[in-house]
């Protein structure tokens, strides 16, 4: 029997400790939910579920994002809509100018016809969100609807009847054989603001055109005179279609340079054509039905394209939801705690640590013993 050493109290108190430990972490689960309440709990698991977090707190607020970006398309498509009714009284008006019985009225249609015009003007101008404006022409931007640095996650917007581009430097009767040169607007809209060069060589009947920028080819289409000749890029994307006369001769100065200038539109009455219109007389009223169309067509292709975009948000905006949904399920499966099962491991942890306890005591007891022996 030995007093110096008790083994037995030792032992015990290492099993007490732990399920001192075991319990305190019970507690902590089951007061706070969490069945990672610090790194130790798991390590692995912490660094995943705070991912997951991050991602719902980022999501939520693209949703917000998207929730902001269909209120902008609103006001824009409200402002785009009085300017089409607007564009429809104008249309009556020219209607009526037109008709030879209105020919002593037209200075007086004609002067409503232009206060029309001015509060198209008006409306333009004054289209706005926080600052920003809608339709000059002028909007173009990126609005963040994921949780990564990606172009996925972006939707880029951009509110505008088309892009104008225009060939400096560069027509049809500059070109030695060309009866008419058109280019593809979707080219021209992606294409690099710069100069650009192009060259043509002959091979009997057969020529090869060839435009370069910097020395780099951009684009080729080879074919025979008195045909129409498709110039194409290396993605088989049609960039401009080139008329060649019958009579075409050996080229004496190619290689001219052009550039491209891009300019976006909007729904001022410049950008619909409208600007220089009037009812002063019938012809002039016929004129302004012809443009009157035009604007109306392009101003229903921006209602259309506003429309489109605000279908697309929506299904974004559904998307973000059913993402935050799983993202906040997977982050639950791996940081939440089973309330139950860790009810049960507190229930057994307490009844070992009052068994532990008690055990204890007996241990410290027995030395005791030796008392009897020393008589």
């Amino acid at each position: 029997m030995r007093i110096n050493t008790n083994v037995s109290a030792l032992n015990t108190h290492r099993i007490l400790s732990q399920t001192n430990d075991s319990v305190a972490r019970s507690i902590g689960r089951l007061s706070s939910g969490f069945r990672i309440n610090s790194a130790r709990d798991d390590a692995a698991g912490l660094a995943i579920a705070n991912r997951f977090g991050a991602d719902v707190r980022s999501l939520r607020v693209a949703q917000q994002n998207t929730t902001e970006a269909n209120a902008m398309l609103q006001v824009a498509e409200g402002n785009t809509s009085t300017i089409s009714d607007i564009l429809s009284r104008m249309k009556e008006l020219a209607t009526q100018a037109a008709s030879y019985n209105a020919e002593s009225q037209t200075d007086k249609l004609d002067q409503e016809f232009q206060y029309l015009k001015s509060e198209i003007d008006r409306i333009v101008g004054s289209a706005n969100y926080q600052g920003v404006a809608l339709l000059d022409g002028s909007f173009e931007g990126t609005f963040q609807i994921g949780a990564a640095n990606d172009g996925d996650d972006q939707l880029g917007i951009s509110l505008n009847n088309g892009v104008a581009s225009k060939i400096a430097n560069l027509e049809a009767s500059d070109l030695q054989g060309i009866d008419s040169l058109v280019w593809d607007a979707d080219f021209l809209a992606d294409a690099d603001l710069g100069n650009y060069e192009i060259s043509v060589s002959t091979s009997g009947t057969d020529l090869t055109f060839e435009i370069t920028r910097d020395g780099t080819t951009i684009a080729t289409g080879t074919g025979e005179a008195g045909e129409e000749i498709t110039l194409k890029t290396s993605a088989d994307d049609n960039v401009a279609t080139l008329a060649v006369a019958n009579d075409f001769g050996a080229p004496t100065d190619w290689g001219q340079g052009f550039s491209i200038e891009e300019s976006m539109g909007g729904l001022g009455t410049t950008d619909l054509g409208l600007a220089e219109i009037g009812l002063s007389n019938n012809e002039s009223a016929q004129e302004a039905l012809t443009a009157i169309d035009g604007a109306i067509d392009t101003v229903n292709s921006f209602l259309g394209t506003i429309g489109a975009t605000q279908n697309r948000l929506e299904y974004a905006a559904a998307n973000i939801a059913t993402t935050v949904e799983n993202y906040s399920a997977s982050e639950s499966a791996i940081r939440d705690a089973d309330m139950a099962f860790e009810m049960v491991n507190f229930t057994r942890n307490q009844i070992m640590q009052q068994a532990a306890t008690a055990m204890l005591a007996q241990a410290n007891f027995a030395p005791q013993s030796v008392l009897q022996l020393l008589g």
